[in-house]
Parts: structure tokens; sequence; C-alpha cells
């Protein structure tokens, strides 16, 4: 092992702790966090020689894992939307410049790696590839030692990400309270308010139900992991049952 591997290794094996904190995940077994490190391509050539799962093998199963993860969070909280749209948002939140920012709103190396000097020419340039495959590499590792439970993957991305995606992506990209009020409004249909009718689950993962009223009379509900997106649920489904289709 070159001495810049031997320094990386030493400075992944000093920050566990610091590392585990930020996936608010404490490892059983922490060789496999330190194997989603240990990208083939990188200094770290050689380090897995006991058979088991590479870091390679870690980053080819991430995929399938992170495309799960995202599919479940889609649809749970934009189960309204089309087809298209939910393709939409899938594809913006697995692809390449997403793992880099899901990596990065971790700060896992702010503990680890590029604090070491490492001679690169152009650091940012080469460091991209390498952070796309340690993002899902870092899934299959938190995956794997949670017993194979998706569980803890999907609280980093509702607790870390934002996943309801309504920051990044507008749902179904419309606004349907701004449709439905516009067509209220056009059509003198009267007064809409929306108001939370429940609010369930722990303080990590709530659910919010939201319910849409038409001059007092209920006309649609919505249900999701943020009021926001609750709202916007209830305007869909009442824009798609009182506005006659063209």
């Amino acid at each position: 092992m070159t001495n810049l591997a031997m320094q990386m290794v030493s400075s992944l094996q000093k920050n566990i702790s610091n590392i585990e904190e930020s996936l608010s995940h404490k490892f059983n077994n922490t060789d496999l966090l330190m194997r989603a490190f240990m990208d083939s391509s990188f200094p770290l050539v050689g380090m897995v020689s006991d058979g088991g799962e590479t870091n390679e093998d870690f980053v080819w199963r991430g995929n399938y894992i992170l495309q799960l993860v995202v599919a479940d969070s889609i649809k749970a909280n934009h189960h309204a939307a089309d087809k298209a749209t939910k393709n939409t948002m899938l594809n913006k939140h697995i692809s390449n410049d997403a793992h880099i920012k899901y990596l990065d709103k971790l700060q896992v190396f702010n503990h680890y790696l590029y604090q070491c000097p490492h001679g690169l020419i152009n650091p940012d340039a080469q460091i991209a590839p390498f952070k796309e495959k340690c993002f899902k590499a870092i899934l299959t590792a938190v995956y794997l030692d949670a017993g194979k439970s998706l569980e803890p993957i999907h609280g980093m991305f509702v607790d870390k990400f934002n996943i309801e995606l309504e920051d990044s992506l507008e749902f179904a990209e419309k606004n349907w309270k701004s449709l439905l009020n516009e067509w209220a409004q056009k059509n003198r249909m009267g007064q809409l308010i929306f108001s939370l009718a429940e609010r369930n689950g722990p303080d990590h993962a709530p659910m919010f139900k939201v319910k849409l009223t038409l001059n007092g009379d209920d006309i649609s509900t919505g249900e999701s992991t943020s009021k926001k997106q609750a709202e916007q649920i209830a305007a869909k489904t009442a824009y798609e049952k009182l506005v006659p289709k063209p």
C-alpha cells in the first residue's frame, strides 16, 4: 500500500465516529463503512482481500437501493402525480449530480480523505466520480449493517435530504393550489379553505392530513410528510373533481 493510501485509511479509521454521526447511523460492523470508501479506481486498490463484497459490489447494489428508496418516497408523497411526473422526479433524484449533492449534505468529507495531502492537480474534478460512487456504496454499507433493512436509509432521506422534493421540483410541475384558486375566483365559486385535519407519526417522520373545504363543504383531503405537499395533493384532487375537462 502506498503512503498516500495508508494515510487515507488512517484518516478514515480515526474519524469513523464522526462519519457515523454525519450519517445518523452507528455501525455494528465498521468494516462495511471502510469498504464504502475503498474505491478500486482510487489509491486504495487491493484493500479488500477476504473475498467479501468490494466497493464496486457496494456501488452496484447501492444503485438499486437508491432507486427503491426514492421511488417509495415519491409514491408516498406524490401518489396523485401522473407516471411521467413521477419518472421526472425519480430521474432527477438518482442522477450523478444528486449523488454528489447528497454526499456533500452529509458532510462526511469534512472528516475524512481530502484533508490529507493528496497531490491531485485538480481535486474537484477528480473527486466528483469518486463521490458519485461513494454515496451509493455508503447506502449499501448502511443497508447491510442494518440487517438488510431500508428503514435507516428512508430516515436519512426524510431527515437530511427533504425527499418531499417540494423545494427542488414543483409537485406535478404545477401549483395546484394556484390553479384551483384561479378557477374558483374566475367562476365565483366561493371561499377555499385548507385546514390541518390530522398530524400523526414521530417528530422525525410526521404525516400530515389536510382538509379542503369550499363554502364550508368538505371537497377533498391530502396526506403527505409535509403540510405544504398535503395541501397540493388536496388541491389537485379537488381540481380534477370540480373543473370540467376540455
